[in-house]
């Protein structure tokens, strides 16, 4: 029986670990505002499905980059160019900056 206790007292504040990380993380999820309808931004180009690629200006050489953008969901905060063959590149390199 001794042994029983040790082991139910080693694994109770295992347990309540365990539970009280589940609890945390459904909290968590229940806080996490829903998704909404944005408006695509003028000049969006399609990129994907839900995905497009947004002007942004141009970088310090002149190259017009663009920003990623999809309604209601998160996406990448990094800069892109656009390629000869029309394609979205994090590589200023294969940019085709005659656009």
């Amino acid at each position: 029986m001794r042994g029983a206790k040790k082991v139910l007292v080693l694994l109770l504040p295992l347990l309540a670990v365990t539970v009280g990380a589940c609890m945390a993380q459904t909290e968590k999820d229940s806080n996490r505002p829903e998704p909404r309808d944005e408006a695509i931004p003028a000049g969006a180009i399609k990129a994907g499905d839900d995905l497009y690629m947004v002007p942004a200006g141009n970088d310090p050489s002149g190259c017009p980059w663009y920003r990623p953008f999809a309604p209601g969901r998160m996406v990448a905060q990094a800069m892109y160019y656009r390629a000869a063959d029309g394609r979205f590149v994090p590589s200023r390199e294969a940019a085709d900056c005659r656009r």
